[in-house]
């Protein structure tokens, strides 16, 4: 649309409380002026927009979106198919636009502007999850990594000791008299061993 057309026809859609907007097709293209002098034309839908209202800032990709769901908006109201509207789709992205166009009711402005919709939600929810991935990443390395072995008990000490020790003489010096009785096999074959009580005393600190 020419700059010439389009900042008059903003100063009267700002003027007046609603205004009705055109959809002419030309030849085999739709657009939302008249066509040009001496064009084959023909009106396809004249619907009724509301009041003009302060916009949020949309995103540029969500604009284009927008635009070009109008567009699509314009083929189903001349009748085209599902079929034909997907015909010439090069990219999932454009198969996925029209397939919302279609899915959704309204003339062509109202679909516009869900699609805009549409497109900021996902614009938003994409850089939700790029924001909460540096914060996953930022965790303290040691919530995640496994818990330090706990250190061995260390052996008693002091009077501690010197009781356990001597508790583990006294039943050395009973295995060395319930052992003199015994002949090989049953030394072998004893529950509990000398040896035993030895290798307890030297992990204890015990002299004998």
């Amino acid at each position: 649309m020419r700059k010439s057309t389009l900042i008059p026809g903003c100063l009267l859609m700002m003027a007046l409380p609603a205004m009705a907007q055109t959809m002419y097709k030309c030849g085999n293209s739709y657009q939302d002026h008249a066509c040009a002098p001496g064009q084959k034309g023909q009106i396809i839908s004249q619907a009724e927009a509301p009041p003009a209202q302060p916009k949020a800032a949309v995103d540029p990709v969500c604009v284009r979106q927008g635009d070009e769901a109008k567009r699509i908006a314009w083929m189903r109201e001349a009748g085209a198919t599902l079929a034909r509207a997907m015909e010439g789709s090069d990219s999932e992205d454009r198969r996925r636009l029209v397939s919302d166009v279609y899915s959704l009711k309204g003339n062509s402005l109202e679909i516009k502007q869900q699609i805009e919709k549409l497109c900021m939600d996902r614009v938003a929810e994409r850089n939700g999850a790029r924001q909460a991935a540096p914060v996953a990443e930022a965790k303290p390395a040691a919530a995640s990594a496994p818990q330090a072995a706990a250190p061995a008990a260390k052996p008693a000490s002091g009077p501690q000791q010197k009781e356990l020790c001597d508790k583990l003489r006294t039943a050395l010096s009973g295995l060395g008299q319930q052992q003199q009785g015994l002949t090989g096999e049953a030394k072998q074959n004893a529950p509990y061993k000398p040896e035993d009580v030895n290798k307890q005393l030297a992990e204890f600190g015990c002299t004998r």
